[in-house]
């Protein structure tokens, strides 16, 4: 077996200790950009979590602005009912004033028609004959 001299063994070391120095350097590198990326994560997290933040209390204010739109129309149905209410009754008075409107007009023609006859026997005379008083 052949021993290996001292400068075999410094040369062999160096290259050791080279590579050992490039992977430390690119573990160096390696941890650096993780611990950049974790960073730039944990910001964009954060950022997120504002947004919907603000998405929510918009949400929120379009909800009330929608209770406020149903408490207007509530109001507004309402007034119709009211108003509904009142030309129903309205009607019915109506109905009620023309009937009675009517009513009145039919005992008025069956006085006039009574009347016409009593004009007429009277015009007549009593034996259907026209008097000499016309």
């Amino acid at each position: 077996m052949a021993h290996k001299t001292e400068a075999e063994i410094r040369s062999t070391l160096d290259a050791v200790i080279q590579d050992l120095e490039s992977h430390r350097h690119a573990h160096h590198s390696f941890v650096g950009n993780v611990e950049t990326v974790a960073r730039e994560v944990s910001n964009l997290a954060g950022r997120m979590e504002q947004r919907f933040e603000q998405v929510d209390r918009r949400f929120d204010e379009v909800d009330k602005r929608f209770e406020q739109v149903d408490r207007r129309f509530a109001e507004v149905d309402k007034r119709f009912d009211r108003l509904e209410r009142r030309m129903d009754s309205f009607e019915a008075n109506v109905k009620t004033e023309f009937g009675l409107v009517h009513d009145s007009l039919r005992k008025m023609d069956a006085r006039i028609e009574r009347l016409v006859g009593y004009i007429v026997r009277d015009e007549l005379g009593p034996e259907g004959q026209k008097t000499s008083a016309t």
